[in-house]
């Protein structure tokens, strides 16, 4: 495999990375023991460039695989705002032609996670608009006619973003700024249509209770009129120093909130970076807890149980990372388990390193790809009757950003 892919490296490799050997800087052994990986630089077309890639994952249905999609963030040579939206099929290449050109206004901007539910055949995406000052909006476009259906009432606050979960009762939908918040939209007015046949206005549920500086993780609950939200704060300990919290709170679609949680686990040396998803009857949680820039921070996994009651702790692994720099972590499934991937730096070069998480243990990391200087996982996805896992990568190349998609292929043990 190896000598197969020092001599296509040209066809099927991105500038991000590095092969072979003698090419790297870093004598790192873990980097020699990393595993060839398959990617591709995203075509960006008559485009000046992308600022970003967003994946955004199909309403989840009886198929095996979910369907995904890749949503860019064009910047365009007029300075205009728009965006391109790819159904993923497996092929690295993603050519231009293949993309929808989606223009979601003034101040639009996709809400990134699952899609909603089609009707027939017809995708949608969720679209954040801030208005006037304080004010926002949640549209619903139609993918292939970028027309509107359904739209929000308004909803206090600007945002620079969010994240959507989709149940079967409707979209729980987490808006990230200077005070993130949660809204829930109920699915069955998701495609209502006036008499008229004019896009309906959404009645949106808020919860003004719950309020977080940084982002809000919304995870699924044991019964589907509910969900759990968690955040993290940082608060004043009894001895003076500041300590970060995980804090879960339980949200009712009829806006009812319940207590404030907080997980015992250790954040002491502070939380770097963290990410969560959601499991039966609960959820699994990575965190970087130290400073892994000057090698002192451990990977903490645990697993939670949600539900009515309060949280509680069923394991937690603590996994020290040596001289390692990593950064955000990201779940992803596969057929062979759950996974926690993060990038690892060491030296010049980096890798994409997995874990995977069972039921009371983390197996060994096992490492993807040698990547050049500055190169940065975005987001990781499954996709396929095998379920294989990708990687969007991005990397700066002169003054704008380069992305690639990359093919882990199946993650074996």
């Amino acid at each position: 495999m190896r000598q197969i892919a020092l001599y296509l490296s040209s066809i099927c490799l991105s500038g991000c990375v590095l092969f072979p050997s003698e090419k790297r800087i870093s004598k790192w052994s873990v980097l020699d023991q990393a595993k060839d990986i398959s990617c591709k630089s995203i075509d960006t077309g008559k485009h000046i460039g992308f600022e970003n890639i967003s994946v955004l994952q199909g309403y989840r249905n009886n198929t095996t695989s979910l369907p995904i999609a890749l949503i860019a963030h064009v910047v365009k040579r007029s300075g205009a705002k728009s965006y391109d939206y790819y159904d993923f099929d497996g092929d690295l290449s993603l050519e231009s032609e293949k993309r929808n050109s989606l223009i979601f206004g003034r101040n639009g901007m996709p809400l990134v996670g699952q899609l909603p539910p089609k009707e027939g055949s017809e995708a949608r995406i969720a679209v954040l608009r801030n208005k006037a000052k304080d004010e926002s909006i949640i549209e619903i476009h139609n993918i292939r006619s970028n027309v509107v259906i359904a739209s929000s009432a308004k909803i206090a606050g600007n945002f620079q973003g969010g994240n959507l979960m989709n149940t079967e009762r409707g979209m729980w939908i987490s808006l990230e700024g200077d005070q993130s918040k949660v809204i829930f939209i109920k699915g069955g007015d998701l495609l209502a249509k006036n008499e008229k046949g004019s896009e309906r206005l959404l009645p949106v549920q808020s919860f003004p209770n719950l309020s977080a500086a940084n982002k809000i993780a919304l995870l699924g609950d044991t019964e589907q009129s509910a969900a759990q939200a968690l955040t993290l704060k940082s608060d004043i300990a009894n001895d003076g120093k500041i300590k970060d919290l995980f804090l879960v709170t339980r949200l009712h679609e009829a806006g009812q909130q319940g207590s404030v949680y907080q997980l015992e686990l250790p954040t002491e040396a502070g939380v770097e970076a963290w990410a969560v998803q959601s499991v039966p009857g609960g959820a699994k949680l990575a965190y970087i807890e130290g400073d892994s820039l000057i090698g002192q921070a451990n990977l903490v996994l645990a697993k939670i149980k949600l539900g009515v009651a309060s949280p509680i702790i069923e394991w937690q692994k603590m996994i020290p990372l040596g001289d390692a720099h990593v950064a955000q972590p990201y779940w992803v499934n596969s057929s062979n388990g759950q996974f926690l991937a993060m990038m690892k730096w060491l030296d010049e070069e980096s890798t994409l390193s997995l874990y995977r998480v069972g039921f009371k243990q983390v197996e060994s990391a096992k490492d993807f790809g040698v990547f050049a200087k500055g190169t940065a996982a975005i987001d990781l996805f499954s996709y396929g009757s095998d379920n294989e896992v990708y990687s969007v990568m991005r990397r700066k190349d002169g003054h704008k950003w380069d992305f690639s998609v990359c093919l882990l292929g199946e993650i074996g043990y």
